[in-house]
């Protein structure tokens, strides 16, 4: 970045307009009483001020140091008034569901303090919200898990086996099967006295099956068929909770923190399984941020959409830097006006030709 736009450029342009008003008070300044007897330059026939001698001329050089240094004096004392001056604080409304008392509280502490109060207050009631999500997901699926329970709780129950005990050894089974389903079907056979080899004996003729087996048989895969759709179910509801939270998630300056999701929504779905491959157990919210980041920058409309505002953001904070400066070289102007280059030469010129040479001189 070049460092003349950091420091606002060069501090020795002056406002036209604020030359006008110097040039106003040092003609104000002129006519006001010294103290001493003037009478003012004398005039010729044509009422136009006549020159003065050579004389005078050197003793309103030697004068000027003089001014000069007055004039800087009289800036060191008025340039504290100035820099002091304090700009009005915009007042800030404390947290709505506090006390009346502690609002006065509020009232009292440093902006940069209640700043800080105002976030900490916004994450623990973000948290609040987050945690009543998540229990109420929780008492969702323990709900479902019930259902899904209670036609082998009965038998359970008979048995003397414990819930925990009963899901451990479905879950077991499951697995069982899933790896050698052969071998599975023998255990499950053998635990439950079924004979598989009468099954192949008598010409083909499939044996009688016991009823309370088949049922048994039949909850077994039931229960495995829903707990497995539960489970896919709630994984799914979680990832649409978390990509709903970093849509719609917002700065500290309350504008949307990832403006362009819309927009490369459809490269993200495409990103999402490798990133989550790659990072398995990474959370939802910082894979989606890995997945957005790429994406933007890798669409060119959001890519630009993205330049422009830094360019923008760069632009603003060089106009406020060169309001500033400029601001600070008016009153540096205005305080050096009496001494400032050579004395004007108004002889035989009118008031707007002397005005004109006048603003030369200080802006030149």
């Amino acid at each position: 970045m070049d460092p003349n736009l950091n420091d606002g450029g060069s501090t020795d342009v002056t406002d036209p307009f604020d030359s006008m008003d110097a040039i106003y008070d040092q003609i104000t300044e002129a006519d006001e009483p010294t103290g001493e007897e003037d009478t003012g330059p004398s005039r010729d026939e044509g009422g136009r001020f006549a020159k003065k001698e050579s004389a005078e001329d050197e003793a309103h050089v030697e004068d000027e140091p003089a001014e000069e240094g007055a004039a800087d004096e009289a800036e060191d004392t008025d340039q504290p008034e100035e820099e002091g001056e304090a700009e009005p604080v915009e007042a800030i409304d404390p947290p709505v569901s506090w006390s009346a008392e502690a609002k006065a509280k509020f009232a009292e502490l440093p902006p940069e303090v209640q700043q800080e109060v105002l976030k900490r207050e916004s994450d623990f009631e973000r948290g609040i919200a987050q945690k009543g999500q998540e229990l109420s997901t929780l008492r969702q699926q323990t709900s479902e898990m019930e259902q899904a329970l209670s036609p082998v709780m009965s038998a359970w129950q008979q048995n003397g086996i414990p819930p925990a005990v009963g899901v451990q050894r479905l879950v077991a089974a499951d697995a069982y099967l899933q790896r050698d389903p052969v071998g599975g079907l023998q255990q499950i056979a053998q635990a439950y006295g079924v004979d598989l080899q009468s099954l192949v004996d008598g010409e083909g003729q499939p044996a009688p099956v016991n009823p309370h087996i088949q049922a048994q048989l039949q909850a077994h895969d039931n229960f495995i068929r829903n707990f497995q759709q539960q489970q896919q179910q709630s994984e799914t509801d979680r990832i649409v909770s978390d990509i709903d939270s970093f849509a719609s998630a917002t700065g500290a300056d309350g504008k949307p923190a990832h403006p362009h999701f819309e927009a490369v929504f459809d490269d993200i779905k495409t990103m999402l399984p490798a990133v989550k491959q790659a990072n398995p157990t990474a959370p939802v919210a910082d894979l989606l941020k890995q997945c957005y980041d790429k994406a933007v920058w890798g669409n060119p409309t959001t890519r630009d959409a993205i330049l422009k505002a830094e360019r923008d953001q760069t632009a603003q904070k060089q106009t406020a830097e060169k309001s500033k400066a400029a601001k600070e070289a008016k009153r540096a102007a205005k305080g050096n006006v009496k001494g400032r280059g050579e004395p004007v030469e108004t002889a035989g010129k009118s008031w707007e030709e002397t005005l004109d040479a006048v603003g030369e001189r200080l802006t030149g």
